[in-house]
């Protein structure tokens, strides 16, 4: 155990790490809710087919963006991950029971 304070060298790399990804995550989320929230006309017209109103694509918007920006700070980073993983399942089962889009490409 390090008595004076020091950190070992993976403790400064895992945190280095974590913040990378932490970064990355955050400037996919943002450009992923701010492309919702500018109104672009292909998610204008996914949310329309989803057939519950514009207000759902505004505040998906909203949820990611702000959990980008929570993934910055370490003291809500658990509960912004969990904010956008929330997100994420909802867009999940959207796209499966509504939409019908799958990741796997249906045999000809």
């Amino acid at each position: 155990m390090i008595e004076d304070g020091r950190r070992g060298p993976a403790l400064i790399i895992g945190s280095v790490l974590a913040w990378i990804l932490a970064i990355l995550l955050a400037v996919a989320f943002t450009l992923a809710g701010g492309i919702m929230l500018v109104s672009n006309p292909g998610m204008v017209q996914e949310f329309a087919q989803i057939g519950l109103g514009q207000w759902l694509r505004y505040l998906t918007g909203f949820l990611e963006v702000t959990g980008a920006i929570g993934l910055l700070i370490p003291k809500v980073r658990f509960w912004a991950a969990l904010q956008i993983a929330t997100v994420m399942l909802g867009a999940t089962f959207t796209n499966i029971l509504v939409l019908h889009c799958t990741a796997i490409p249906q045999s000809v």
